[in-house]
């Protein structure tokens, strides 16, 4: 079986981003902010843990890699989200461009979800 030039590259890419939410995990919880910051740590650790999900799933073109990789982006929308609610403070100026990002972040995932989707087809 022939892996997808795409496949390899999602899957470096979600590789790295694993290894940063662990990092973003093991220091929020490391960090000054008490129990404030225990939602965020979590999210960040179920983020990192879909991250390696999607990984092994695109590398081994696997069918469910697809549930894993709408796990992770909905993992990052929730730490997104709850980062802003926890310092809402931070962007009363600048929530028009939060509202953009989350647009483009779901445009490009829904991309990425139908590319995967076609490739799995024509792979199994």
């Amino acid at each position: 079986m022939n892996r997808p030039r795409t496949f390899t590259l999602l899957s470096l890419l979600s590789l790295l981003l694993s290894i940063g939410g662990l990092a973003a995990s093991i220091a929020t919880i490391s960090g000054s902010g008490g129990d404030s910051q225990i939602p965020l740590a979590v999210i960040s650790f179920m983020y990192s843990v879909a991250a390696a999900a999607t990984t092994i799933g695109l590398w081994r073109c696997r069918k469910w890699v697809v549930l894993a990789f709408r796990i992770w982006v909905a993992t990052f929308l929730a730490y997104l989200l709850t980062f802003i609610y926890s310092y809402n403070s931070m962007f009363a100026d600048s929530m028009l461009a939060i509202i953009g990002f989350l647009f483009f972040v779901a445009a490009i995932s829904f991309l990425l979800d139908k590319h995967v989707r076609t490739k799995l087809d024509f792979i199994t």
